[in-house]
């Protein structure tokens, strides 16, 4: 006979973590072989699955970021920016659909300072990253984002 109650919906819950944390890896891998696109449409169908979890919006954002930077890598003068815009809006939607999720996913606030100092936008950065910093104070390499964020403001 099957556990019933709480005890049960723990082990499904973990169960649940697990697959997440699976399909996770799996977009990861993808990212690391430079396979974005395919990345992409996985991350999707996990949003899908998984559509109160902000990991999977965060993770999407992650992977717009590092395709912009990519692009940013080799980007030619003559280049159409029309896809790197795309990159940056898809980037920001996931990342303040994970926010929406919870509003303290640390992550995804960092993600977005990156994204807004990116486009020079240095103000909506430090904003981000001054309430990341405010959910977990230890953040070196954010409180140096910050710094280099105000000094290109003149501050």
């Amino acid at each position: 006979m099957a556990a019933e109650g709480p005890v049960s919906q723990l082990g499904d819950s973990q169960d649940r973590d697990a697959q997440l944390d699976a399909l996770l890896g799996e977009s990861e891998q993808l990212c690391a072989d430079k396979r974005y696109d395919e990345a992409i449409a996985h991350l999707r169908a996990v949003i899908e699955q998984y559509p109160d979890s902000p990991l999977p919006h965060h993770a999407l954002s992650v992977v717009c970021l590092m395709r912009l930077r990519e692009d940013y890598e080799y980007l030619e003068v003559w280049e159409d920016l029309a896809d790197d815009e795309a990159h940056f809006d898809a980037a920001v939607k996931e990342a303040e659909a994970a926010l929406d999720l919870d509003e303290k996913f640390v992550p995804a606030r960092n993600n977005l300072g990156t994204l807004f100092a990116l486009r020079g936008w240095w103000e909506d950065a430090i904003r981000q990253w001054e309430v990341s910093l405010t959910l977990e104070p230890g953040q070196s390499q954010v409180r140096e984002e910050m710094s280099d964020a105000r000094r290109h403001l003149g501050e």
